[in-house]
């Protein structure tokens, strides 16, 4: 049974991952409807900036968690942003 510091970390972890993608949710939205009238040259780019933003947002609050859940929550993070 995970202790007090994990549950607390995973609740606080979880927060976090919502708060970053809450953040980045109109950059998405602007790209995607960019995306629907044609091509963009600097999709990539505009990608990466939108992930390195809501990792660092993440970050920023997150890293002072136990690093397991703090890296779980992450890769959920970007999982969520990439699908």
């Amino acid at each position: 049974m995970p202790g007090a510091r994990q549950l607390v970390a995973d609740y606080r972890c979880n927060e976090f991952k919502d708060e970053a993608l809450e953040h980045i949710e109109p950059k998405i939205n602007s790209l995607e409807a960019e995306c629907a009238t044609g091509y963009l040259e600097d999709f990539k780019d505009r990608c990466s900036s939108v992930l390195i933003e809501a990792n660092n947002h993440y970050s920023e609050q997150g890293s002072q968690y136990d690093q397991t859940v703090f890296k779980k929550c992450q890769k959920e993070l970007n999982d969520t942003i990439l699908n």
